[in-house]
């Protein structure tokens, strides 16, 4: 195969939209404003914004995952009802988590 990264995004998007994925989960997209609502001071808005860009310029797949995991699903869940393998979701949510960190961590350094 030449172009194994590409093969697997394109499967995964196409399980995303019209796969048994695409049928058992919904996201929504205000999962980190309804985590967030208690504080409302000027420092939490501007990281919550920090945020929600950086989740909104990952890719889809990597999106995906981490807002189900915002929402409180269980990836092990996840994986026995999509039928993606369980160390797929783990390695997108363990690289994801490690890249929120570190653009949180600029932002803040920038202050």
């Amino acid at each position: 195969m030449r172009n194994a990264r590409s093969y697997f995004l394109k499967a995964m998007y196409r399980e995303a939209t019209i796969g048994k994925f695409a049928e058992q989960y919904r996201i929504t997209d205000n999962v980190i404003d309804e985590l967030l609502v208690e504080n409302s001071s000027l420092d939490t808005s501007i990281m919550r914004e920090h945020l929600q860009m950086a989740i909104d310029h990952m890719q889809w797949f990597d999106r995906q995952v981490i807002m189900l995991h915002l929402q409180g699903w269980n990836m092990a869940d996840v994986a026995r009802r999509s039928g993606i393998n369980i160390n797929v979701l783990y390695k997108s949510l363990h690289v994801t988590k490690k890249t929120l960190h570190e653009i949180l961590g600029q932002s803040e350094r920038k202050k």
